[in-house]
């Protein structure tokens, strides 16, 4: 004689249901235990990257005193992968854009560190 439990039995979509309800708790077990190396890895800023400097030339396209930005049409950076694009940039004191004005060559020191980048230098060439 063939076993069964009665509530099963009674309601077949109550099995359905308790299907995809083992289901969806495997699966979120599956991508909690997935999670935990990468969360283990993340050290909250107590030994951040450490920063690195790297200098591109590159000419000034427009200079936002407010925002404390410039924009450059620079060269490649191979060190962070970046191919040479226009686009802006924070700099890091605000008397650095002094003096600055569209068509200007520079040579920029662009810090980077973790996914933030910003100007911490840039001479006029």
């Amino acid at each position: 004689m063939k076993r069964t439990f009665p509530a099963l039995r009674a309601n077949p979509t109550s099995s359905l249901a308790l299907a995809a309800l083992l289901i969806l708790g495997l699966g979120l077990a599956l991508a909690i235990s997935q999670a935990r190396p990468a969360m283990a890895q993340h050290d909250h800023g107590h030994g951040a990257e450490p920063a690195r400097v790297y200098s591109v030339e590159a000419v000034v396209e427009a200079v936002d005193s407010v925002r404390q930005a410039v924009t450059l049409r620079h060269g490649p950076i191979p060190q962070v992968g970046w191919e040479a694009m226009t686009m802006p940039f924070r700099v890091d004191d605000p008397a650095l854009l002094e003096g600055l004005a569209p068509g200007d060559g520079i040579v920029a020191d662009i810090r980077f560190q973790g996914q933030d980048y910003s100007i911490i230098d840039l001479e006029k060439r």
